[in-house]
């Protein structure tokens, strides 16, 4: 799971790997229909970039991970049903 990855990413402070991250969801999310997860990860890249810091970015970060994780909830109910 996406939300996963950033979530070791924050937690082993590895900002090359957490923008990668972000970058990779900015340019997928919206091919497949999750255009706010993509902007979401846009906003992450801006402050990651503005900052440099995780810890000044960690309300775009969590956020970004709250949404990959509703996105991946939505579509394990949809498997289900």
């Amino acid at each position: 799971l996406l939300s996963v990855k950033i979530s070791k990413a924050i937690s082993t402070e590895n900002t090359a790997d957490l923008r990668s991250l972000c970058i990779q969801i900015r340019g997928s999310a919206p091919s497949l229909g999750f255009k706010p997860i993509g902007d979401s990860a846009n906003t992450a890249i801006v402050a990651l970039d503005a900052t440099g810091s995780i810890n000044e970015s960690i309300r775009t970060l969590r956020q970004l991970i709250a949404m990959c994780l509703h996105a991946s909830i939505r579509a394990d109910e949809k498997t289900v049903a």
